[in-house]
């Protein structure tokens, strides 16, 4: 039968000094707090991962002491004595945990129960050769671990190396034909969708649903965008909220979700709706402001927020992931949501995707944020927030960036998506309806946009919104300038301002979550011109201009998305550019001025029917159009035919006409 040892005082000291390191380390590092962010356990809001860190750390050392104890009283101790000694204290510690309702982490606590029923008595039974070994052993366990957390800020400053798949495809629109580079794996895919992407310099930041924080590097036309990841996460709690779900994390499996009508105690959660709603960048000299909307869960009250987090210091710094700033809290809506009760959303009583949360900067001094009504309706809720100027929901705040007071810009909402203010200083709201009735909005200080007494959409599963004023209308509230009927899911909205897209300059450009397309709009004396659907066949959540023009996507289905006029020309677009003025490519109306060229390749010169006007030069040149023929003409109509009425140069570039021919052929 196995028997202790009585190993040297020495290495008793060093074994247990070991693991009571890897017990903090793994706690702290399970806390999501790097080895280069150990200061942050001296910030107040850390105060409860010390006292965690502190009460393990004397159950293992108790239980060290008990094994002292153990082994100098019986000198003859097995495995199994020892074992029954810890199992005593760590079930007197959970009975302990258990009375006193101490919400301890499941991780933490299984570390320091498994150190001390397994490693406080390992000691008395390794065999004396083989404890320089053990120590050895665990130093390195040791050292792999931090190496992990090092390798993790290594990769917050550098690239992340992943085996990123790009799709190119190409859109034809009304005035361009736009390449669009799907990305899908340069971001890993969250968890939790939702999130939002902001401009800052040339480059962009990214958060996901679940606040992790990537900062983007836009490169050339060619070059894939440099992606790292930054340490800096948006203190949203959806760990928390799981867990009031029934569920361990964010990441857990989805419980059953159908509500039971009349039973409050069996209406579930939804932890994936629990989300980051947009992120915005105030860019001041060298300094920025990092500004993130999400929601925030109150445990003990079983409530929740709309709350911006605010995230200050040099731009440098930060963006290279080196900052040593903490998030602080700018904004809280009001009141706190109940998730219970006889005042809370039936059927579902967190519906975290209806929170708005949009920001746009109003002035250096002041945030506009939307607030959505979280289904607070006065039809699935006994309470109507949106029509109730005493609260935050369902409206459109202004937020003083000094000290978070806020006050009501706009009401009557139900769950703005996008905000924008435009180069003349009007600021437009996208806005979901029900089952129709999505909005476009410009917003008015001190307006009423009328939700939820006014409505183009109808509630789902019925063909009319039980709380109309009047049906259809928006009779005594604000108009919106624009609405989709059926809804098509908007989310972000801008104004095209930079110089890539010349013929889109000053629309608006709405995405689309439902339709995975963009809407461009024209607006012209204050009215809605037209609307042109461009498809992108990604699910939009977040986009903004770059400072090059180009459009940067956050899509929850395809990851990173750039968009621009495609750099490298085809046929098409080389026949649009130089022929189609004279000349049309497909049988659609007649001739133009020239003739149409369907079918050129291999016809008679001079022969197509119904076309009068040909020149006698080109009609004297007798023979049919092939390849080599038609390329002379298209290099220099006047050198192939001397006296042509043609007034036009030619195609300088022979790749060019290739590439025009191969075109016309393809159309034949």
């Amino acid at each position: 039968m196995l028997r202790h040892q009585r190993p040297s005082v020495i290495f008793l000291f060093a074994w247990h000094i070991l693991i009571l390191v890897g017990i903090c380390l793994a706690i702290v590092l399970q806390k999501d707090i790097q080895l280069w962010q150990l200061d942050q356990l001296f910030h107040p809001g850390a105060r409860r991962i010390i006292l965690h860190v502190a009460v393990l750390a004397a159950i293992y050392i108790t239980g060290a002491v008990l094994a002292k104890l153990r082994a100098t009283v019986n000198d003859h101790a097995g495995p199994l004595d020892f074992w029954i000694v810890s199992l005593a204290l760590c079930g007197l510690v959970l009975l302990g945990l258990f009375l006193l309702r101490i919400d301890a982490s499941r991780f933490a606590v299984g570390v320091a129960f498994a150190s001390t029923i397994f490693l406080a008595p390992a000691p008395y039974f390794i065999p004396r050769p083989f404890q320089p070994s053990a120590l050895v052993t665990i130093m390195v366990v040791l050292l792999c671990a931090g190496a992990v957390s090092i390798s993790e800020r290594l990769g917050s400053l550098i690239p992340i190396k992943l085996a990123a798949t790009s799709q190119t495809r190409s859109i034809k629109t009304e005035y361009y034909i736009l390449e669009e580079r799907i990305d899908r794996e340069l971001i890993p895919k969250p968890r939790i969708k939702g999130g939002g992407l902001a401009r800052i310099g040339a480059d962009v930041i990214v958060s996901t649903g679940d606040g992790q924080l990537y900062y983007v590097e836009l490169a050339g036309d060619s070059a894939q965008p440099r992606v790292r990841l930054l340490p800096y996460h948006v203190p949203i709690n959806g760990d928390a909220f799981a867990r009031a779900d029934g569920q361990t994390g964010v990441s857990s499996p989805p419980v059953d979700t159908t509500p039971v009508e009349g039973n409050a105690e069996i209406e579930r959660l939804h932890p994936e709706w629990f989300r980051v709603s947009d992120l915005l960048v105030q860019e001041l000299g060298q300094r920025i402001r990092i500004f993130a909307s999400h929601l925030f869960w109150y445990a003990k009250d079983s409530c929740w927020v709309e709350r911006v987090s605010l995230l200050e210091g040099y731009q440098q710094a930060l963006t290279e992931g080196s900052g040593t700033e903490h998030w602080k809290t700018l904004f809280e809506s009001t009141p706190c949501l109940s998730a219970k009760g006889p005042n809370r959303r039936h059927g579902i009583p967190v519906v975290g995707y209806m929170g708005g949360g949009r920001m746009a900067l109003l002035d250096d001094e002041h945030l506009l944020l939307t607030v959505g009504d979280f289904g607070f309706d006065g039809v699935a809720s006994p309470w109507a927030v949106s029509q109730d100027l005493t609260n935050s929901y369902g409206k459109t705040l202004k937020i003083d960036i000094k000290d978070g007071a806020s006050k009501i810009f706009t009401s009557g909402h139900r769950n703005q998506q996008g905000l924008f203010v435009g180069s003349d200083g009007r600021i437009w709201s996208t806005e979901h309806g029900p089952k129709g009735g999505d909005e476009l909005n410009a917003l008015l200080e001190g307006s009423n946009y009328g939700w939820p007494n006014a409505t183009y959409g109808t509630d789902y599963g019925s063909y009319h919104w039980p709380r109309a004023t009047v049906e259809g209308e928006h009779t005594g509230y604000r108009l919106p300038m624009f609405s989709w009927v059926p809804s098509i899911g908007t989310s972000a909205v801008i104004e095209v301002q930079e110089g890539l897209f010349p013929a889109w300059r000053h629309d608006l450009l709405v995405s689309s979550l439902r339709e995975a397309t963009l809407f461009r709009i024209r607006i012209r004396s204050d009215r809605v011109i037209y609307t042109e659907p461009i498809p992108l066949g990604c699910s939009v959540r977040d986009f903004v201009e770059a400072s090059d023009g180009k459009l940067v996507i956050w899509s929850d289905s395809c990851g990173l998305v750039l968009l621009q006029p495609q750099a490298i020309k085809t046929g098409e677009s080389l026949f649009n550019e130089w022929c189609s003025g004279c000349h049309q490519s497909q049988l659609v109306s007649g001739n133009r001025i020239g003739p149409n060229l369907v079918g050129i390749i291999n016809r008679p010169v001079a022969s197509l029917p119904g076309y009068t006007d040909y020149s006698v030069s080109l009609k004297a040149k007798g023979g049919k159009w092939s390849r080599e023929r038609l390329d002379q003409f298209i290099s220099s109509p006047a050198a192939f035919a001397s006296g042509t009425t043609m007034d036009f140069a030619g195609v300088p570039s022979q790749s060019d006409r290739i590439a025009i021919m191969r075109f016309l052929e393809e159309t034949h």
